[in-house]
Protein backbone atom coordinates (compact mmCIF):
# COMPACT_ATOMS: atom_id res chain seq x y z
CA UNK A 1 0.00 0.00 0.00
CA UNK A 2 1.84 3.68 -0.94
CA UNK A 3 -0.09 6.93 0.41
CA UNK A 4 0.79 9.85 -0.53
CA UNK A 5 2.29 12.67 2.25
CA UNK A 6 1.78 16.40 1.01
CA UNK A 7 3.82 18.97 2.65
CA UNK A 8 2.60 22.35 1.51
CA UNK A 9 5.31 25.76 2.02
CA UNK A 10 5.31 29.09 1.34
CA UNK A 11 8.74 30.29 -0.41
CA UNK A 12 10.68 31.16 3.25
CA UNK A 13 10.34 27.63 4.24
CA UNK A 14 11.24 25.98 0.81
CA UNK A 15 14.97 25.07 2.93
CA UNK A 16 12.91 23.57 5.42
CA UNK A 17 10.40 21.73 3.39
CA UNK A 18 13.28 20.11 1.01
CA UNK A 19 15.05 18.91 4.37
CA UNK A 20 11.68 17.64 5.78
CA UNK A 21 10.98 15.71 2.49
CA UNK A 22 13.89 14.26 2.20
CA UNK A 23 14.04 12.79 5.70
CA UNK A 24 10.72 10.84 5.49
CA UNK A 25 11.81 9.81 2.01
CA UNK A 26 14.46 8.24 3.51
CA UNK A 27 12.53 6.63 6.30
CA UNK A 28 9.31 6.29 4.70
CA UNK A 29 9.20 3.11 2.50
CA UNK A 30 5.57 2.76 1.55
CA UNK A 31 4.73 6.82 0.80
CA UNK A 32 5.38 9.30 -2.10
CA UNK A 33 6.55 12.45 -0.52
CA UNK A 34 5.60 15.72 -2.64
CA UNK A 35 6.52 18.76 -1.44
CA UNK A 36 4.34 22.02 -2.95
CA UNK A 37 4.44 26.22 -2.86
CA UNK A 38 0.95 26.68 -1.16
CA UNK A 39 0.05 29.36 -3.74
CA UNK A 40 0.76 26.56 -6.33
CA UNK A 41 -1.65 24.10 -4.77
CA UNK A 42 -5.53 23.50 -5.52
CA UNK A 43 -8.03 22.27 -3.40
CA UNK A 44 -7.90 18.99 -4.84
CA UNK A 45 -4.74 18.11 -4.10
CA UNK A 46 -5.37 19.53 -0.63
CA UNK A 47 -8.37 17.48 -0.08
CA UNK A 48 -6.84 14.51 -2.20
CA UNK A 49 -3.69 13.82 -0.32
CA UNK A 50 -3.53 11.12 2.55
CA UNK A 51 -1.52 12.72 4.62
CA UNK A 52 -0.93 16.68 4.63
CA UNK A 53 1.63 18.73 6.63
CA UNK A 54 0.84 22.37 6.64
CA UNK A 55 4.43 23.87 6.97
CA UNK A 56 4.14 27.25 8.99
CA UNK A 57 0.95 27.94 7.47
CA UNK A 58 -1.70 30.56 8.87
CA UNK A 59 -5.17 29.21 8.88
CA UNK A 60 -6.76 31.62 6.67
CA UNK A 61 -10.51 30.70 5.92
CA UNK A 62 -10.01 29.37 3.06
CA UNK A 63 -7.21 26.89 4.05
CA UNK A 64 -9.63 26.67 7.15
CA UNK A 65 -11.93 25.62 5.38
CA UNK A 66 -10.04 22.48 3.31
CA UNK A 67 -9.38 21.46 6.61
CA UNK A 68 -12.43 21.00 7.67
CA UNK A 69 -13.70 19.05 4.80
CA UNK A 70 -10.50 16.72 5.08
CA UNK A 71 -11.78 16.31 8.28
CA UNK A 72 -15.06 15.16 7.23
CA UNK A 73 -13.21 12.24 5.17
CA UNK A 74 -12.64 8.91 6.56
CA UNK A 75 -8.55 8.24 5.93
CA UNK A 76 -7.21 11.29 5.50
CA UNK A 77 -4.44 13.18 8.78
CA UNK A 78 -3.36 16.49 8.76
CA UNK A 79 -0.45 17.93 10.26
CA UNK A 80 0.01 21.74 11.32
CA UNK A 81 4.07 22.34 11.96
CA UNK A 82 4.87 26.09 13.71
CA UNK A 83 7.96 26.49 14.63
CA UNK A 84 9.15 23.61 16.64
CA UNK A 85 5.33 22.25 17.43
CA UNK A 86 3.20 20.17 15.34
CA UNK A 87 -0.56 19.50 15.73
CA UNK A 88 -2.04 16.78 14.54
CA UNK A 89 -5.78 17.23 13.46
CA UNK A 90 -7.75 14.16 13.26
CA UNK A 91 -10.85 12.89 11.60
CA UNK A 92 -12.51 13.15 14.80
CA UNK A 93 -11.79 16.36 15.00
CA UNK A 94 -8.94 15.56 18.46
CA UNK A 95 -5.94 17.64 18.29
CA UNK A 96 -2.64 16.58 19.86
CA UNK A 97 0.64 18.46 20.08
CA UNK A 98 4.36 17.17 20.03
CA UNK A 99 7.73 18.18 19.70
CA UNK A 100 9.27 18.37 15.84
CA UNK A 101 12.04 15.50 15.46
CA UNK A 102 12.13 12.63 13.37
CA UNK A 103 10.87 10.10 15.63
CA UNK A 104 7.69 11.87 16.39
CA UNK A 105 7.35 12.77 12.97
CA UNK A 106 7.69 9.17 11.55
CA UNK A 107 5.27 7.63 14.65
CA UNK A 108 2.75 10.29 13.68
CA UNK A 109 2.65 9.07 9.94
CA UNK A 110 3.16 5.49 10.88
CA UNK A 111 0.11 6.06 13.05
CA UNK A 112 -1.95 7.45 10.64
CA UNK A 113 -0.72 5.37 8.24
CA UNK A 114 -2.08 1.91 10.02
CA UNK A 115 -4.93 3.41 11.63
CA UNK A 116 -7.05 5.14 8.51
CA UNK A 117 -9.06 3.27 6.06
CA UNK A 118 -8.45 5.20 2.71
CA UNK A 119 -11.07 6.37 0.94
CA UNK A 120 -11.68 6.03 -2.77
CA UNK A 121 -11.48 8.91 -4.75
CA UNK A 122 -14.82 8.67 -6.07
CA UNK A 123 -16.02 8.99 -3.02
CA UNK A 124 -16.13 12.38 -3.51
CA UNK A 125 -18.51 12.25 -5.82
CA UNK A 126 -21.05 10.43 -5.36
CA UNK A 127 -21.61 6.63 -4.94
CA UNK A 128 -19.32 5.28 -7.35
CA UNK A 129 -17.50 2.61 -6.00
CA UNK A 130 -14.00 1.56 -7.75
CA UNK A 131 -14.97 -2.01 -7.67
CA UNK A 132 -18.46 -1.57 -9.53
CA UNK A 133 -15.95 0.55 -12.33
CA UNK A 134 -16.70 -1.91 -15.32
CA UNK A 135 -17.63 -1.53 -18.61
CA UNK A 136 -20.86 -1.29 -17.47
CA UNK A 137 -20.26 1.28 -14.52
CA UNK A 138 -18.23 3.69 -17.47
CA UNK A 139 -21.31 3.52 -19.56
CA UNK A 140 -23.41 4.45 -16.76
CA UNK A 141 -21.64 7.16 -15.58
CA UNK A 142 -21.31 8.38 -19.43
CA UNK A 143 -25.46 8.53 -19.75
CA UNK A 144 -26.06 9.83 -16.37
CA UNK A 145 -27.95 12.97 -16.93
CA UNK A 146 -27.95 14.50 -13.32
CA UNK A 147 -23.98 15.70 -14.17
CA UNK A 148 -23.95 18.98 -14.21
CA UNK A 149 -20.38 19.73 -14.57
CA UNK A 150 -18.96 22.13 -17.41
CA UNK A 151 -17.63 19.27 -19.53
CA UNK A 152 -21.23 17.27 -19.00
CA UNK A 153 -22.87 18.59 -21.74
CA UNK A 154 -20.37 17.96 -24.80
CA UNK A 155 -19.50 14.61 -23.49
CA UNK A 156 -23.22 13.49 -23.35
CA UNK A 157 -23.60 15.23 -26.90
CA UNK A 158 -20.48 13.28 -28.07
CA UNK A 159 -21.68 9.50 -26.41
CA UNK A 160 -25.27 10.27 -28.24
CA UNK A 161 -23.69 11.09 -31.32
CA UNK A 162 -21.18 8.52 -30.74
CA UNK A 163 -18.61 10.95 -32.12
CA UNK A 164 -15.03 9.87 -31.14
CA UNK A 165 -13.69 12.74 -32.67
CA UNK A 166 -15.58 15.31 -30.84
CA UNK A 167 -14.12 13.29 -27.41
CA UNK A 168 -10.82 13.82 -28.73
CA UNK A 169 -11.10 17.55 -29.31
CA UNK A 170 -13.01 18.08 -26.12
CA UNK A 171 -9.65 16.32 -23.61
CA UNK A 172 -7.15 18.56 -26.32
CA UNK A 173 -9.01 21.84 -25.34
CA UNK A 174 -8.15 21.00 -21.79
CA UNK A 175 -4.74 22.67 -21.24
CA UNK A 176 -4.27 21.98 -17.23
CA UNK A 177 -6.79 19.12 -16.36
CA UNK A 178 -5.48 20.01 -12.79
CA UNK A 179 -7.48 23.15 -12.55
CA UNK A 180 -10.46 20.98 -13.65
CA UNK A 181 -13.15 19.53 -10.36
CA UNK A 182 -12.58 16.17 -9.65
CA UNK A 183 -15.64 15.87 -11.36
CA UNK A 184 -14.64 16.87 -14.34
CA UNK A 185 -11.46 14.78 -14.42
CA UNK A 186 -13.47 11.71 -13.46
CA UNK A 187 -16.28 12.46 -16.15
CA UNK A 188 -13.53 12.94 -18.99
CA UNK A 189 -11.29 10.12 -17.78
CA UNK A 190 -14.08 7.68 -18.17
CA UNK A 191 -15.36 9.29 -21.38
CA UNK A 192 -11.79 8.48 -22.58
CA UNK A 193 -12.00 4.77 -21.45
CA UNK A 194 -15.74 4.19 -23.40
CA UNK A 195 -13.91 5.56 -26.67
CA UNK A 196 -11.44 3.40 -26.50
CA UNK A 197 -8.61 6.22 -26.41
CA UNK A 198 -6.49 4.55 -24.40
CA UNK A 199 -3.19 6.96 -25.30
CA UNK A 200 -4.87 10.22 -24.39
CA UNK A 201 -5.94 8.06 -21.12
CA UNK A 202 -2.18 7.45 -20.06
CA UNK A 203 -1.43 11.12 -21.43
CA UNK A 204 -4.38 12.61 -19.17
CA UNK A 205 -2.86 10.51 -16.21
CA UNK A 206 0.36 11.43 -16.85
CA UNK A 207 -0.67 14.80 -16.67
CA UNK A 208 -2.17 14.56 -13.18
CA UNK A 209 -0.98 15.67 -9.92
CA UNK A 210 0.83 12.85 -8.05
CA UNK A 211 -1.86 13.37 -5.48
CA UNK A 212 -4.06 12.01 -8.01
CA UNK A 213 -2.20 9.25 -9.69
CA UNK A 214 -1.71 8.11 -6.49
CA UNK A 215 -5.45 7.35 -6.17
CA UNK A 216 -6.81 3.51 -6.73
CA UNK A 217 -9.10 4.65 -9.47
CA UNK A 218 -6.80 6.55 -11.94
CA UNK A 219 -4.13 3.98 -11.37
CA UNK A 220 -6.29 1.27 -12.07
CA UNK A 221 -7.82 2.64 -15.31
CA UNK A 222 -4.14 4.04 -15.98
CA UNK A 223 -3.35 0.52 -16.09
CA UNK A 224 -6.35 -1.10 -17.85
CA UNK A 225 -5.35 1.51 -20.99
CA UNK A 226 -1.27 1.01 -20.79
CA UNK A 227 -2.08 -2.77 -21.19
CA UNK A 228 -4.43 -2.47 -24.45
CA UNK A 229 -1.27 -0.64 -25.77
CA UNK A 230 1.46 -2.82 -25.04
CA UNK A 231 2.42 -5.42 -27.54
CA UNK A 232 4.88 -7.71 -25.25
CA UNK A 233 4.64 -10.12 -23.24
CA UNK A 234 7.45 -7.95 -21.19
CA UNK A 235 6.10 -5.11 -21.34
CA UNK A 236 2.18 -5.92 -20.35
CA UNK A 237 3.71 -7.87 -17.12
CA UNK A 238 5.61 -4.84 -15.94
CA UNK A 239 2.32 -3.51 -15.38
CA UNK A 240 1.70 -5.58 -12.25
CA UNK A 241 3.56 -3.31 -9.98
CA UNK A 242 1.42 -0.54 -10.39
CA UNK A 243 -1.66 -3.24 -9.69
CA UNK A 244 0.24 -4.35 -6.58
CA UNK A 245 0.57 -0.77 -5.69
CA UNK A 246 -3.03 -0.47 -5.39
CA UNK A 247 -4.14 1.15 -1.94
CA UNK A 248 -7.39 -1.18 -1.78
CA UNK A 249 -7.58 -4.08 -4.87
CA UNK A 250 -11.15 -4.70 -5.51
CA UNK A 251 -11.93 -7.70 -7.75
CA UNK A 252 -11.69 -5.83 -11.01
CA UNK A 253 -8.46 -4.54 -9.83
CA UNK A 254 -7.33 -8.53 -9.60
CA UNK A 255 -9.39 -9.24 -12.74
CA UNK A 256 -6.85 -7.12 -14.70
CA UNK A 257 -3.99 -8.61 -13.16
CA UNK A 258 -5.78 -11.55 -14.49
CA UNK A 259 -6.40 -10.14 -17.77
CA UNK A 260 -2.73 -9.08 -18.13
CA UNK A 261 -0.94 -12.57 -17.23
CA UNK A 262 -3.69 -14.01 -19.90
CA UNK A 263 -2.18 -11.77 -22.30
CA UNK A 264 1.13 -12.66 -21.96
CA UNK A 265 0.18 -16.42 -21.49
CA UNK A 266 -1.00 -16.01 -24.94
CA UNK A 267 2.20 -14.23 -26.62
CA UNK A 268 4.61 -16.67 -24.79
CA UNK A 269 2.43 -19.40 -26.34
CA UNK A 270 2.68 -17.57 -29.34
CA UNK A 271 6.52 -17.11 -29.61
CA UNK A 272 6.92 -20.67 -28.37
CA UNK A 273 8.27 -20.13 -24.79
CA UNK A 274 6.26 -23.34 -22.96
CA UNK A 275 8.01 -22.04 -19.69
CA UNK A 276 7.00 -18.45 -19.45
CA UNK A 277 3.59 -19.67 -21.04
CA UNK A 278 2.96 -22.14 -18.28
CA UNK A 279 4.01 -19.07 -15.76
CA UNK A 280 2.09 -16.64 -16.70
CA UNK A 281 -0.90 -19.22 -17.37
CA UNK A 282 -0.71 -20.42 -13.56
CA UNK A 283 -0.26 -16.21 -12.70
CA UNK A 284 -3.62 -15.87 -14.87
CA UNK A 285 -5.60 -18.40 -12.96
CA UNK A 286 -3.98 -17.61 -9.74
CA UNK A 287 -5.55 -13.25 -10.09
CA UNK A 288 -8.63 -14.39 -11.67
CA UNK A 289 -9.31 -16.78 -8.58
CA UNK A 290 -8.85 -14.10 -6.31
CA UNK A 291 -10.88 -12.01 -8.24
CA UNK A 292 -13.46 -14.37 -7.68
CA UNK A 293 -12.90 -14.22 -4.05
CA UNK A 294 -13.19 -10.98 -3.93
CA UNK A 295 -16.44 -10.66 -5.37
CA UNK A 296 -18.35 -14.56 -5.99
CA UNK A 297 -20.56 -12.52 -7.83
CA UNK A 298 -18.38 -10.59 -10.61
CA UNK A 299 -18.96 -12.93 -13.58
CA UNK A 300 -16.09 -11.75 -15.65
CA UNK A 301 -13.07 -12.88 -13.64
CA UNK A 302 -15.55 -16.21 -13.38
CA UNK A 303 -15.71 -17.22 -17.03
CA UNK A 304 -12.08 -16.59 -16.81
CA UNK A 305 -11.07 -18.71 -14.63
CA UNK A 306 -13.52 -21.19 -16.03
CA UNK A 307 -11.83 -21.17 -19.29
CA UNK A 308 -8.31 -20.79 -18.40
CA UNK A 309 -8.61 -24.08 -15.87
CA UNK A 310 -10.07 -26.03 -19.14
CA UNK A 311 -6.83 -25.44 -20.81
CA UNK A 312 -4.84 -25.72 -18.53
CA UNK A 313 -6.47 -29.04 -17.28
CA UNK A 314 -4.03 -29.89 -14.47
CA UNK A 315 -4.85 -32.64 -11.93
CA UNK A 316 -8.58 -30.72 -9.94
CA UNK A 317 -8.68 -28.23 -12.29
CA UNK A 318 -11.96 -29.77 -14.26
CA UNK A 319 -13.50 -30.17 -11.44
CA UNK A 320 -12.97 -26.58 -9.86
CA UNK A 321 -13.94 -25.40 -13.53
CA UNK A 322 -17.46 -27.19 -12.99
CA UNK A 323 -17.88 -25.62 -9.46
CA UNK A 324 -16.94 -22.14 -10.90
CA UNK A 325 -19.43 -22.72 -13.81
CA UNK A 326 -22.26 -24.10 -10.79
CA UNK A 327 -21.29 -20.35 -9.34
CA UNK A 328 -21.80 -18.57 -12.44
CA UNK A 329 -25.41 -20.14 -13.43
CA UNK A 330 -26.71 -19.45 -9.74
CA UNK A 331 -25.58 -16.03 -9.50
CA UNK A 332 -26.80 -15.15 -13.04
CA UNK A 333 -30.44 -16.69 -12.58
CA UNK A 334 -30.73 -14.99 -9.17
CA UNK A 335 -29.65 -11.69 -10.52
CA UNK A 336 -30.70 -11.59 -14.06
CA UNK A 337 -33.26 -12.38 -16.81
CA UNK A 338 -30.71 -14.78 -18.56
CA UNK A 339 -32.49 -17.37 -17.99
CA UNK A 340 -36.09 -16.73 -17.42
CA UNK A 341 -39.28 -17.71 -19.70
CA UNK A 342 -41.02 -14.18 -21.44
CA UNK A 343 -43.99 -14.69 -18.62
CA UNK A 344 -41.40 -14.59 -15.61
CA UNK A 345 -42.02 -12.28 -13.15
CA UNK A 346 -38.66 -10.21 -13.47
CA UNK A 347 -39.21 -7.13 -11.79
CA UNK A 348 -36.28 -7.72 -9.17
CA UNK A 349 -34.04 -8.78 -11.92
CA UNK A 350 -30.99 -6.80 -14.15
CA UNK A 351 -32.49 -6.60 -18.10
CA UNK A 352 -29.62 -9.66 -18.95
CA UNK A 353 -27.70 -8.05 -22.02
CA UNK A 354 -25.47 -9.65 -25.09
CA UNK A 355 -22.36 -9.84 -22.03
CA UNK A 356 -24.86 -12.04 -19.62
CA UNK A 357 -25.88 -14.29 -22.60
CA UNK A 358 -22.39 -14.60 -23.59
CA UNK A 359 -21.16 -15.40 -20.89
CA UNK A 360 -24.00 -18.02 -20.68
CA UNK A 361 -22.87 -19.53 -24.04
CA UNK A 362 -19.29 -20.14 -23.02
CA UNK A 363 -20.49 -22.05 -19.78
CA UNK A 364 -22.47 -24.48 -21.73
CA UNK A 365 -19.16 -24.28 -24.65
CA UNK A 366 -17.09 -25.51 -21.20
CA UNK A 367 -19.43 -28.05 -20.58
CA UNK A 368 -20.13 -29.24 -24.14
CA UNK A 369 -23.45 -29.18 -23.99
CA UNK A 370 -24.56 -28.76 -27.72
CA UNK A 371 -27.92 -27.84 -27.60
CA UNK A 372 -28.14 -25.25 -25.04
CA UNK A 373 -24.87 -23.76 -27.03
CA UNK A 374 -27.45 -23.81 -30.14
CA UNK A 375 -29.98 -22.03 -28.38
CA UNK A 376 -28.11 -19.14 -26.68
CA UNK A 377 -25.68 -18.83 -29.69
CA UNK A 378 -29.25 -17.63 -31.42
CA UNK A 379 -29.47 -15.27 -28.81
CA UNK A 380 -26.43 -13.62 -29.48
CA UNK A 381 -27.07 -13.12 -33.18
CA UNK A 382 -30.01 -11.62 -32.06
CA UNK A 383 -29.01 -9.03 -29.23
CA UNK A 384 -25.46 -8.40 -31.27
CA UNK A 385 -24.94 -4.64 -32.16
CA UNK A 386 -21.70 -4.46 -33.17
CA UNK A 387 -19.51 -7.10 -34.94
CA UNK A 388 -16.58 -6.55 -32.62
CA UNK A 389 -18.76 -7.94 -29.66
CA UNK A 390 -19.28 -11.27 -31.81
CA UNK A 391 -15.88 -11.18 -32.46
CA UNK A 392 -14.28 -11.13 -28.45
CA UNK A 393 -16.86 -14.12 -28.15
CA UNK A 394 -15.30 -16.40 -31.65
CA UNK A 395 -11.94 -15.40 -29.83
CA UNK A 396 -12.71 -16.62 -26.32
CA UNK A 397 -14.09 -19.97 -28.47
CA UNK A 398 -10.82 -20.04 -30.51
CA UNK A 399 -8.72 -19.77 -27.31
CA UNK A 400 -10.12 -22.80 -26.11
CA UNK A 401 -10.15 -24.71 -29.33
CA UNK A 402 -6.19 -23.59 -29.48
CA UNK A 403 -5.44 -24.55 -25.91
CA UNK A 404 -7.92 -27.67 -25.35
CA UNK A 405 -5.67 -30.47 -24.08
CA UNK A 406 -7.51 -32.61 -26.65
CA UNK A 407 -9.18 -32.03 -29.75
CA UNK A 408 -12.90 -31.14 -29.79
CA UNK A 409 -15.04 -32.17 -33.60
CA UNK A 410 -17.78 -30.26 -31.67
CA UNK A 411 -15.79 -27.48 -30.77
CA UNK A 412 -14.25 -26.90 -34.38
CA UNK A 413 -17.47 -27.18 -36.19
CA UNK A 414 -19.23 -24.57 -33.86
CA UNK A 415 -16.09 -22.10 -34.72
CA UNK A 416 -16.26 -22.62 -38.39
CA UNK A 417 -20.36 -21.54 -37.72
CA UNK A 418 -20.00 -19.01 -35.63
CA UNK A 419 -17.44 -16.93 -37.89
CA UNK A 420 -20.09 -17.91 -40.97
CA UNK A 421 -22.83 -16.72 -39.12
CA UNK A 422 -21.00 -12.99 -38.69
CA UNK A 423 -20.06 -12.70 -41.81
CA UNK A 424 -23.74 -13.51 -43.23
CA UNK A 425 -25.01 -10.59 -40.77
CA UNK A 426 -22.66 -8.06 -41.31
CA UNK A 427 -21.83 -8.59 -45.27
CA UNK A 428 -24.20 -5.30 -45.60
CA UNK A 429 -22.78 -3.39 -43.19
Amino acid sequence: MVTTLLILHSENDTEQATQLSAMLECKLQNAVVITELMSDSNDIQIKHADDLILLNQNLTPALARLVGERQKLPGTSTLSITGNSATSLSSSANESSFEVNESNLINWFVQSDNSNSRYDVDRLIGKWDLDLLSHLKTDIFIRDTNRTNPLAEPLRAAVAENDNAKVQSIFQSVSDINQLKLEDILDLYLSLRAFKLYEEMQLMYESLHPVLQNKDLFKEQYVFASNRLSNSARAKAALIKHLESIASPTAETKALGGRIYKDCWHLASKNKSASSAKQYLNLAIDWYQAACQLDTRDMYPAINLATLLKCRNAPGDIALMRDVLDNIRYNLRMSTTVFDQPQADSSLKRQADYWDYATVFEMYVLREHADNVSTFKAKLFSLATEQWMLATTLNNLTLIDDYSSRSSVFLTSLIEEFQQDIDAKFAQS
